[in-house]
C-alpha cells in the first residue's frame, strides 16, 4: 500500500493481493484514515491482482464511516473488481471510476447508481449482506 496525503483527502494505492494475510493491515490502515477525519479517500485498485471478501468488507466499512460524515470514497478499479462490488450490492457506497481515464466509465453509467453513490447514507443492507453472507 502507498499513501498520498493532501489536505482533507488521501489516495491509497494498493498493489498485489488483498488476501487473508494482508487484509488485517489494510483494514487497520483504512480505519485509521476514517478516524483522522479524511473526507475524500481515493482507493486506486488498478494494480490489485486479487481481492478477497475481507478486502471488500474493509473497503465497505471505510465507505460507511466516511459517508456518515458527509465524505466520499472513490474507487479506481478494473472492471472485474467493479463487478464484484456490483454483485455484492456495494457499488452504491462508492464513486467508481475507470482507472484508465479517471472518469466514470460511459458504458457503466447508471443514473440511479450515480445518485446513490453520492448519498451520505451508506446502504446498511449491503454491509449486512457482506458481513453475514446473506
Amino acid at each position: 500500500m502507498d499513501f498520498d496525503y493532501d489536505v482533507g483527502s488521501t489516495i491509497v494505492s494498493v498493489h498485489g493481493e488483498l488476501d487473508a494475510l494482508s487484509v488485517p493491515a489494510f483494514a487497520g490502515a483504512l480505519i485509521a484514515l476514517a478516524n483522522r477525519g479524511t473526507h475524500l479517500v481515493t482507493l486506486d485498485l488498478s494494480q490489485l491482482r486479487f481481492c478477497s471478501v475481507g478486502g471488500l468488507r474493509a473497503m465497505a466499512e471505510l465507505a460507511a464511516r466516511v459517508n456518515a460524515v458527509g465524505g466520499k470514497v472513490e474507487v479506481l478499479a478494473p472492471t472485474i473488481l467493479t463487478r464484484m462490488l456490483d454483485m455484492n450490492d456495494l457499488n452504491t457506497l462508492f464513486v467508481i471510476r475507470n482507472p484508465q481515464t479517471a472518469v466514470p466509465a460511459a458504458d457503466d453509467f447508471d443514473p440511479a447508481i450515480s445518485r446513490a453513490s453520492h448519498s451520505s447514507r451508506p446502504r446498511t443492507s449491503s454491509l449486512h449482506r457482506l458481513s453475514t453472507g446473506a
